[in-house]
């Protein structure tokens, strides 16, 4: 990761050039270690080339998505805040955060305490749009990553506040995968654990057997 940020550095400098095939791991990996100036680079990258219409969108998009690597609450916060901005196209706003959600832990928790609570924003920003097709369609791949019964209730409470902001039947999907994850880890959270002990400790080398497998 430091050295993905050293070659984002001379990149943004002019003293290397990227290559294509590498433009999307450097960003990721850059914005991924934590360094503050990294992911200000990565995000001028991004509004130049939303400047430049003529750039191929695949490199504009690479810079979006890489932003959602953020690994630190500041650097979620500032992803999650970026996502409402002018400098964000309305079209982009559920991908951005979305990709943020789907780091798990930190940045998923810290992306729904966000759409909780700007939700008026989040309106504001679509305007007059199909915000469920536009906006709540896009959430439905995170249903399958609630574990939090108490954030499957305030989603309930978030759907009667502001009907069509997600998809109809999101909750209902949420709370079905958060009991299958919560019956997977009480049948299977002891030996995965176990085995991702067993697998620090002897630096995953010891076999390929999968948890919960048959060996």
């Amino acid at each position: 990761m430091q050295q993905a940020s050293q070659l984002l550095q001379q990149a943004a400098t002019g003293q290397v050039v990227l290559a294509a095939d590498v433009t999307k791991a450097v960003y990721s990996l850059a914005v991924g270690s934590g360094d503050g100036s990294a992911y200000e680079a990565v995000q001028k990258v991004y509004e130049q080339m939303s400047a430049l219409q003529s750039l191929d969108p695949t490199d504009k998009d690479h810079a979006l998505r890489a932003l959602a690597r953020a690994s630190t609450a500041p650097l979620i916060s500032r992803s999650l805040q970026y996502a409402l901005s002018p400098a964000v196209r309305t079209q982009d706003v559920a991908k951005l955060l979305v990709d943020v959600a789907k780091q798990g832990g930190l940045g998923f928790n810290m992306t729904w305490e966000f759409i909780i609570n700007h939700t008026d924003d989040i309106l504001k920003k679509y305007g007059a749009g199909d915000v469920t097709y536009s906006f709540g369609r896009p959430l439905n791949k995170l249903a399958r990553l609630f574990v939090d019964e108490s954030l499957v209730e305030r989603l309930k409470s978030l759907e009667q506040q502001q009907p069509g902001l997600l998809s109809p039947t999101f909750v209902e999907e949420a709370n079905e995968a958060r009991m299958l994850n919560a019956d997977w880890l009480r049948l299977q959270g002891v030996d995965a654990c176990a085995w991702l002990a067993d697998a620090v400790a002897t630096g995953g080398s010891s076999d390929s057997s999968t948890v919960g497998g048959n060996g």
